[in-house]
């Protein structure tokens, strides 16, 4: 088992730090009911930036992105390849890999990407992995 932490871009630190710091800023100057009203979102932004990573096993790769988690079968991954795909996903960065498996795509974005394309191809050893930037 290996895990891997995601890679993070400025451009999304940009977004999500000024949410995770919100509560702190309108501690002084709101009132309680507005900051129990922004907290969640706090807290969600947070658990995202914090909790974002990959597991590879022996038999799965389990993507997880705060309270959201994924499983995806080793054996059910057909391609593995490079992308600047915009779409919502478990990537904290725009430079991504795309990982196709049954009828689903999904995106990450692993900050050790090479050592991470090396044992996905170990472990992967039916799937295309292209390390080429495709979109």
């Amino acid at each position: 088992m290996r895990n891997f932490r995601s890679k993070k871009d400025i451009r999304f630190g940009i977004v999500v730090w000024p949410i995770m710091a919100l509560p702190l800023l309108l501690s002084f100057w709101a009132d309680w009911m507005t900051l129990l009203f922004v907290l969640p979102g706090s807290v969600l932004s947070a658990w995202i930036w914090f909790g974002t990573g990959y597991t590879v096993t022996d038999t799965e790769l389990k993507v997880r992105c705060g309270p959201f988690k994924e499983t995806i079968p080793l054996e059910k991954i057909s391609e593995v390849k490079k992308t600047w795909n915009l779409w919502s996903s478990a990537a904290l960065s725009f430079d991504r890999l795309a990982i196709k498996h049954l009828y689903d795509t999904t995106y990450i974005s692993p900050a050790e990407e090479e050592e991470f394309l090396r044992l996905l191809g170990e472990r992967c050893p039916h799937a295309s992995i292209s390390v080429a930037n495709n979109e």
